[in-house]
């Protein structure tokens, strides 16, 4: 039985799945996904916690060096990707750039017309 999403789109029926090698189309395997999806939410939940925990932990140790939360966690994530160097690469071109440039007016309060 095909839907009317098949039929709009002119799909043979169950024929949504990913793409084959050949570039075609696969046709969803269902029971996988059903035996699967319950694992998947348990993880997610698991993910869902796991972020709360790490944005409260990093806003305690935030407040207690007096630092603002996001540049905190900045440094954990750049240092966790190995990215620590080129991240502060970044942020030391945008400290020169706000020094050496400062504000530029016409902000908030230009007219533009």
């Amino acid at each position: 039985m095909s839907t009317s999403s098949e039929t709009a789109l002119e799909l043979k029926p169950g024929s949504r799945g990913r793409k084959s090698a050949d570039g075609g189309e696969e046709t969803i395997s269902f029971q996988p996904i059903k035996e699967g999806v319950a694992e998947v939410m348990k993880l997610y939940k698991k993910a869902e916690l796991a972020v709360a925990d790490f944005n409260a932990a990093a806003k305690s140790v935030a407040e207690k060096g007096n630092i603002n939360t996001a540049s905190l966690k900045k440094l954990i994530k750049s240092s966790a990707k190995g990215k620590f160097k080129d991240t502060q690469r970044a942020i030391d071109q945008q400290s020169v750039l706000f020094e050496t440039v400062g504000e530029v007016s016409g902000g908030s309060d230009m007219d533009v017309n």
